[in-house]
């Protein structure tokens, strides 16, 4: 009777080359069958086997589980949001929560994305509760403004110049004297102060003392009182679409210089050497009109603009292009500078004949802004 063989046995043999047959009895069991079953389980993420390249593995997807899909421990930034620990976490694809997986949250004293600032965070800048920095015309009313209603807050000018889309507040010159007298026509020229060599300019003055309205268009300077030397020029000028009312008060050296053309219209036609040369248009006060000005500037002077801008004093026109002198009595509720129209600030505002800063009565201008 032949021994059953064993494994070491058999292990032998077939290192040598021999060929062993080994029959199991009925209802045996073989300790290597056992070996290759263990052998056949493939290593996933989810089947609950931490293994060597995972961190966690608890089959899970629930919010409150600190092992994420790929078996990876829930960290911020991985796009989970993981209950009771993090607020929110996009995993860096939006702009709605911070790289600490907080909402984005305007006050929190940190200057999140989408953000220009934080009135929490003490930057210098004056900031907005919605985290932008400040500015006048974005229709919040912040520090340092008395009102902000965005694109609705308009110049509230008595008058104001428009080229193009260039619209700018014209600040009429104010004084008790005449028009006349305020020109002061002598040695063939203007003496307003505002005469330049080489420039074209236009101003608004009101007389306050009689809430007379005056447009005074003014070219070079007089060399007698300046000592500056104005080159041979020439400059046209065309006044189209006045108001009714409208007339002529001065034409500078000769009546055909400037004169009406229509009975809304005046055209000049200036030459002059040494000297100034100009007019003055009385006007409807107050009113609601648009004038058309078209300049040509021919010959010596060089630039057209408009005098009477606050502090930029002179603005520069395009003499290409016509302008358009508005006049309204209609007053804004906010400036462009976000501040409110009132009487005696100083600020000539639509609906105003006059302001001189005060509310003396007695004085060139009335304490309600309409009189004297």
């Amino acid at each position: 009777m032949h021994s059953k063989p064993s494994v070491q046995s058999a292990v032998a043999l077939l290192a040598s080359g021999g060929v062993v047959v080994a029959f199991a009895s009925c209802g045996g069991r073989s300790d290597l069958g056992d070996a290759a079953e263990g052998d056949l389980r493939v290593p996933s993420c989810g089947d609950g086997v931490v293994d060597a390249d995972e961190e966690c593995d608890d089959a899970q997807s629930a919010d409150q589980s600190p092992c994420v899909p790929t078996c990876k421990l829930a960290r911020c930034g991985d796009g989970k949001v993981l209950a009771g620990v993090e607020s929110c976490d996009d995993g860096g694809a939006s702009d709605f929560c911070t790289p600490t997986c907080a909402p984005v949250t305007c006050g929190n004293g940190v200057v999140d994305v989408r953000e220009a600032c934080d009135p929490a965070e003490p930057t210098g800048i004056l900031c907005t509760s919605k985290c932008q920095a400040s500015t006048c015309g974005d229709g919040i009313v912040d520090a340092g403004e008395e009102c902000d209603e965005g694109p609705a807050n308009e110049a509230g000018a008595a008058a104001y110049i428009v080229q193009g889309t260039n619209v700018r507040r014209l600040y009429p010159v104010q004084s008790t004297e005449v028009a006349v007298d305020f020109y002061d026509y002598r040695s063939a020229s203007a003496h307003t102060g505002f005469e330049a060599a080489d420039q074209s300019n236009i101003l608004l003055y009101v007389d306050t003392a009689r809430l007379e309205l005056s447009l005074i268009t003014l070219n070079g300077i007089d060399r007698d009182a300046s000592g500056v030397s104005q080159a041979r020029s020439r400059v046209t000028q065309v006044f189209r679409y006045l108001p009714q009312g409208a007339y002529l008060v001065l034409a500078d050296d000769k009546p055909e210089e400037i004169d009406f053309v229509g009975p809304n219209a005046v055209q000049a036609s200036f030459k002059f050497k040494d000297n100034s040369d100009g007019g003055i248009i009385g006007l409807p006060w107050p009113g609601d009109y648009a004038i058309e000005i078209e300049t040509t500037l021919e010959r010596g002077v060089t630039s057209w603009g408009f005098v009477g801008s606050g502090d930029a004093g002179r603005e520069p026109l395009d003499a290409d292009l016509p302008a358009l002198l508005v006049v309204r009595t209609r007053a804004s509720s906010c400036r462009t500078d976000c501040t409110i129209p009132r009487c005696n600030d100083g600020i000539l505002d639509a609906g105003e004949t006059c302001d001189d800063g005060n509310a003396d009565a007695g004085d060139a201008c009335a304490p309600d802004c309409r009189g004297n």
